[in-house]
């Protein structure tokens, strides 16, 4: 049994998770090195992680089918922090790609604002049509405590059209992020990007269309009767299983 590449047995297991930073915030993940595992195996091991991901923290524990011995999680985010200010455009120096397209996604800025009792972001960015990848774009917002108080998030494919080069085109991603009354304790913002895998679903059909999908304040719930609710994030940890 491997763990984020590494070798471990149960026994360490719970001392290495433990160590896993912004678990809240993670997905602990499983998978088999080969389809022969049995399915009495694949269950035993289903549930021993399942139990570790409520023990620890996680976000949510997920099944992922057959890896090779020695696989690791997805890389990190892309992150950036700033100070959160309002009614102004906020420079936003970030970029998000893959290993070998590392700027598919370049941010140009960030914008808060105040609309009926609500608060409110825009993000613009350039967005490469080539290659086809799904992107989650994810705001949080947190207090002077370091606490987060609001995080919403959406999810985006660009056409995978290319004609020669590919074709840029610049979108504006809007979120809303939860009750003014609610986030007046908020100084700090930070904005996260990351490529999806072709099974998580779109919350819209291109970058307008996309509204804001899920509000959460101290582990509650918000829901706007005008926005519809999903949450799809992640930073995972992976585990296979021999």
């Amino acid at each position: 049994m491997t763990f984020e590449g590494q070798a471990v047995t149960w026994e360490q297991l719970p001392l290495l998770l433990d160590k896993v930073p912004d678990r809240d915030h993670t997905v602990l993940t499983l998978a088999v090195a080969s389809d022969e595992t049995t399915l009495a195996e694949k269950n035993q091991s289903v549930g021993r992680v399942s139990a570790l991901q409520k023990q620890f923290g996680f976000e949510y524990f997920s099944y992922v089918g057959v890896h090779p011995l020695g696989s690791e999680g997805e890389p990190s985010h892309h992150i950036l922090e700033g100070k959160l200010q309002f009614d102004k455009e906020l420079p936003v120096q970030l970029q998000a790609g893959t290993e070998k397209e590392p700027g598919l996604i370049k941010c140009e800025w960030i914008r808060f604002e105040k609309q009926d009792g609500l608060v409110k972001a825009k993000l613009r960015a350039n967005v490469s049509s080539w290659p086809k990848a799904k992107w989650e774009f994810r705001i949080l917002l947190r207090d002077s405590k370091d606490r987060s108080l609001v995080y919403n998030n959406i999810i985006f494919e660009n056409s995978g059209w290319i004609v020669g080069y590919p074709i840029w085109s610049q979108e504006e991603f809007e979120f809303v992020l939860g009750v003014e009354s609610e986030l007046s304790d908020a100084v700090e913002f930070e904005l996260r990007i990351r490529e999806l895998p072709d099974s998580a679903k779109m919350s819209g059909s291109s970058a307008k269309d996309v509204a804001a999908e899920n509000v959460k304040i101290n582990d509650e719930t918000i829901r706007e009767p005008k926005v519809p609710t999903t949450c799809l994030y992640s930073l995972p940890t992976s585990l296979e299983s021999s």
